[in-house]
């Protein structure tokens, strides 16, 4: 058996009837032991290979597993020295299972010429062992390919976590413990490996309500990638890229985020250098993208969308929310209509820093509205501020309500400086905040009839255990309110922290990053 652990696009597929947590079911290839018959190990290597992208960055890995030696044709440790040197850069784990010496030295071999590894078992539990260390070793390399993570989401099971990390010029999957909230790697879409296009730049990710799809945004290439997901292993397939002045599509300069309806139905796409917010129609069927209309900042009567930085729909679908970081003092929130049916959009009102008494929004990044509709949170990075407003549930109007700064009003908001990303708790009980400049995560209890926050817990990286937050661009809280999950996009990692459901408070579990 060869089980793949293809680095490249680092996916896990086995060439056997085999599953696993790393894609492989390890007792019913350790009830074969006692199985005799023809040992086509060469001929394996070699299918593995020509299933593998070649040209990639870093090595493809595979695992051989064979209780014999070969007994067909060919010799399977010189094919493994070529393979190793050839543009498929095949990199093979070897495991023997109960095997004599000859057994032994041949797949030591095959191991050795590959830079791979080499492990005996001999019963069940040594192999699923052997397995798992070989499946490390690939998560171990495929970590350090995570450079700049640059934003979040979770299928709607919260099973599965996607990270896009622009340094990388990728799009991770991992697999999510629901219950202690660790992360395992599962696979790695890299921009120009395995067809994958588009990810240049990859700086936002979205899942569609249904599960069905993942939307990423590739911020140098100016494009917007669609991958169909599998809703069980949680595994993409690129399906297709939409580029900026390519088939009439516009406004995707310098994308920077990407959002979806409630509904499922739209995507919507900012660019800060087009100054624009797009829409795309969605097929619910197939995911398939089409574009619809560009709303630009300057244009039809549009204000606001100057530098647009990020974009919220309201949990009802009836209104749409941006942020905008246009470098002077008037940064707006803008207010869009929405219509649910074709998705299109009516510009209401750009509400202002510094204008009729607002305040906090110099350098607008993070916008959430509350799952009880009544309020929508803005952070301000310049500001180093989280700017509260009411919501009219009618009308989408909002109010200002309150701006917690940086250093102003109490001691305790000190950790503000760089506040940029921003999410609620489920529950709607507590606002999580991260500051990219002073490296921190901050915890506020909301009071759901005001909207305004009070500051609870500070979590600073470095300190108290604590690691995986510097230069931290978003949050995110899992689906289950259990977790809270922040890309640290100086540190090349991504920090956990369970969630305690009652006070808000987090503690810190691991940093998801490559082993020093």
């Amino acid at each position: 058996m060869v089980a793949q652990l293809e680095w490249a696009r680092t996916s896990r597929r086995p060439y056997a009837d085999t599953t696993n947590q790393f894609g492989i079911r390890s007792n019913t290839v350790a009830h074969g032991f006692a199985a005799k018959g023809y040992t086509p190990i060469t001929e394996s290597l070699r299918q593995a290979a020509a299933s593998l992208p070649v040209g990639a960055s870093e090595r493809n890995q595979v695992v051989l597993v064979s209780d014999g030696e070969e007994t067909c044709a060919g010799d399977p440790c010189a094919l493994a020295a070529q393979l190793a040197a050839s543009d498929v850069k095949l990199v093979i784990h070897a495991i023997g299972l109960a095997v004599d010496n000859a057994t032994r030295a041949q797949l030591q071999c095959i191991a050795r010429v590959s830079n791979g590894t080499y492990r005996d078992a001999t019963n069940a539990g040594e192999l699923s062992s052997a397995l798992e260390q070989a499946a490390r070793e690939s998560t171990a390399r495929a970590l350090k390919e995570i450079q700049r993570p640059s934003s979040i989401a979770f299928s709607p099971d919260g099973q599965f976590v996607y990270i896009t990390a622009s340094g990388s010029e990728a799009l991770f999957v991992f697999r999510r413990d629901t219950s202690a909230g660790k992360l395992t790697f599962v696979e790695m879409h890299k921009n120009g490996v395995a067809g994958v296009k588009g990810l240049d730049g990859a700086n936002s990710v979205a899942v569609s309500p249904d599960g069905r799809n993942v939307y990423a945004i590739g911020l140098s290439d100016d494009a917007i990638v669609t991958f169909t997901r599998n809703t069980t292993t949680g595994a993409l397939t690129w399906v297709a890229m939409h580029k900026d002045g390519v088939g009439g599509v516009d406004g995707l300069n310098e994308a920077n985020f990407v959002t979806l309806s409630p509904d499922g139905k739209h995507v919507y796409v900012t660019s800060s250098e087009d100054d624009a917010l797009v829409v795309f129609t969605r097929n619910a069927t197939t995911g398939a993208l089409t574009f619809a209309k560009m709303y630009k900042h300057g244009v039809g009567g549009v204000d606001g969308l100057n530098r647009v930085m990020s974009a919220t729909v309201s949990p009802d679908g009836k209104f749409l929310y941006t942020t905008s970081d246009p470098s002077s003092r008037d940064d707006p929130v803008v207010l869009f209509r929405r219509d649910a049916n074709p998705g299109l959009l009516t510009f209401v009102r750009a509400y202002k820093d510094d204008v009729d008494g607002v305040d906090g929004l110099q350098g607008g990044r993070a916008v959430v509205v509350s799952a009880d509709l009544r309020h929508l949170y803005v952070t301000g990075r310049i500001d180093s501020a989280v700017t509260v407003f009411a919501r009219n549930l009618d009308t989408g109007a909002l109010t200002f309500v309150q701006t917690l700064k940086n250093r102003v009003g109490n001691a305790a908001f000190s950790n503000l400086d760089g506040a940029r990303g921003l999410a609620i708790s489920p529950d709607g009980q507590f606002v999580y905040v991260s500051a990219d400049v002073i490296n921190t995560l901050i915890v506020f209890k909301r009071d759901s009839t005001t909207g305004a926050l009070t500051f609870t817990q500070m979590l600073r990286d470095n300190a108290d255990g604590v690691d995986g937050l510097e230069n931290a661009h978003v949050v995110a809280v899992s689906p289950d309110g259990k977790h809270v999950y922040v890309p640290g996009f100086d540190d090349n990692a991504v920090a956990v922290f369970n969630r305690d459901a009652s006070a808000g408070s987090l503690s810190f579990v691991q940093a998801v990053k490559e082993a020093k």
